[in-house]
């Protein structure tokens, strides 16, 4: 359903379908290079909290918990599901959860989102514009970290993105249907709640500009329609879940994730985030975060007649303005969480940068911009191995010491799980709660066949003290002499000796 709007005047930009066709491989190619570098390279995933989405998508693979997951700890999850269900759907095709099909959503979003930029942009406002939009898009600290991190940020980027160019199509052209908007903030809804809505139409603000007639303001009865079926769509997955889990899901989800994360304030000034978030946007995105500031200003402050493009940029500024708004008036901040405004970031960005590039040839422009594209991702990615390199380590060392278990002849379902890291289950394929140092002391002496994963010692030692016989190593990290940092053991009783 469409609302009445009038014909947006448009300038067409010239078309060139070759180039178009160019500047588009080029963006696919540089975004496979990003993903396949931070894929490829050392993992981290036990930094950043990765551990749990991780554990979601082995509880929804293996323990077959699709509507609402636990982690080890048995702790629920406080997302909706979609990142976990896209995740845990190219596991099951794989055969096995890996950290390639645990990044794939991520390097598809982003480079969708890559891709959609450039194509909206192209359309607007030529093809040049629309490649270094892309570019923008995918060329920033913030792209390169989320295109191979095991979160929703990267899911919830692409589908606030997707929503808001729908939305736009839908404002400016009447033969748009504003139901497909509604479609894609329901899937982003499904990837981290109701702040999908918001992100996705906040740049709408421009349409109630002091500039734009009244007449070309979004009709209210295909909003409804469409947050008629969001709510149906996603109601429904939440009573599905609240079913199986009980009052867990409501107290986690709405009481902890949504309401608290909104209002509670820890230690911090009321507001404090409004400055942090737009330090957040200009650090993340930068260098072209400067840029976008440039745009959004002059999109605002430039004089003229209306066109489809003036309009796209004022949509694009209405959009950061309305994203640093909610994100700077929440309590919890995190500066990944800028991520759904770096569409609108690249744009504006891009509208500034564009002029630049007028006189260079078509390929010197695209030659030249694909290079400096590879030599960022090289640097990104040595940037990005060179901090907190003790998570590398550890995440190296889960893995290793489960390849060495295996190799051993260990039998995953035979482990218990004291205080090791999550990353060490992840690579053993298995999704089982973590018990505490008196329970695994007692099962141990039960059943001498067991083994137990820890990292401490003292959790478990004291609990054995009464028992007869000796903890045995059966595989640690690091291997040799010295104090491990992760071990394996088992515990032999002393043989009873004969009357």
């Amino acid at each position: 359903m469409s609302s009445p709007s009038p014909a947006v005047p448009v300038l067409a930009a010239p078309r060139d379908p070759r180039s178009e066709r160019r500047a588009l491989a080029i963006l696919l190619l540089l975004g496979t290079l990003f993903f396949v570098l931070r894929w490829a390279g050392p993992s981290n995933l036990t930094d950043n909290d990765q551990e749990r989405p991780a554990s979601y998508v082995l509880d929804a693979v293996v323990n077959h918990h699709w509507l609402a997951q636990q982690d080890w700890t048995g702790d629920l999850t406080s997302k909706p599901p979609l990142y976990t269900w896209l995740a845990a759907t190219f596991s099951t095709i794989a055969g096995r959860v890996s950290l390639f099909t645990l990044y794939l959503p991520c390097g598809l979003a982003i480079v969708g989102t890559a891709w959609l930029t450039a194509r909206e942009t192209t359309r607007i406002a030529g093809w040049r514009s629309g490649f270094l939009a892309g570019w923008f898009v995918l060329v920033n600290p913030l792209s390169a970290k989320l295109i191979a991190l095991a979160r929703t940020d990267a899911v919830f980027t692409f589908t606030v993105s997707l929503t808001a160019m729908l939305a736009f199509r839908a404002w400016t052209h009447p033969n748009s249907p504003w139901i497909r908007a509604w479609i894609a903030a329901t899937a982003a809804t499904l990837t981290k709640g109701p702040l999908g809505i918001w992100m996705g139409f906040c740049g709408l603000a421009a349409a109630y500009a002091k500039r734009e007639p009244r007449a070309a303001r979004p009709a209210l009865l295909p909003q409804l329609a469409g947050l008629a079926l969001l709510l149906a769509v996603a109601g429904g997955w939440f009573l599905l879940a609240w079913q199986s889990t009980g009052d867990a899901l409501v107290n986690k989800m709405l009481k902890a994730e949504l309401v608290q994360h909104a209002v509670r304030r820890d230690n911090t000034l009321p507001g404090a985030g409004l400055l942090l978030v737009p330090a957040y946007f200009l650090g993340r995105f930068a260098p072209w975060s400067v840029l976008a500031v440039a745009g959004a200003w002059l999109a605002w402050r430039t004089p003229g007649p209306l066109t489809e493009a003036s309009r796209f940029r004022r949509f694009c500024a209405a959009w950061i303005a309305g994203g640093i708004l909610v994100l700077g008036l929440a309590s919890h901040q995190r500066g990944d969480l800028v991520s759904p405004l770096v569409l609108p970031g690249a744009v504006l960005a891009a509208s500034v940068a564009e002029p630049w590039f007028r006189r260079g040839s078509d390929r010197k422009f695209l030659v030249g911009l694909a290079v400096l594209g590879v030599v960022a991702a090289l640097g990104l990615q040595i940037q990005h191995q060179q901090r907190r390199l003790d998570t590398f380590a550890s995440s190296a060392g889960c893995a290793q010491l489960a390849r060495t278990y295996l190799a051993q002849g260990g039998q995953p379902a035979r482990l218990l799980h004291l205080d090791t890291p999550y990353a060490l289950q992840f690579h053993l394929q298995t999704m089982e709660r973590a018990v505490t140092g008196a329970e695994a002391a007692t099962r141990l002496v039960a059943d001498p066949t067991l083994h137990v994963a820890l990292s401490d010692r003292s959790l478990l030692e004291p609990h054995l003290a009464a028992a007869l016989g000796t903890l045995h190593t059966v595989a640690r990290w690091p291997a040799g002499t010295g104090t491990p940092r992760l071990e394996i053991l088992q515990f032999q009783p002393v043989p009873a000796r004969a009357p």
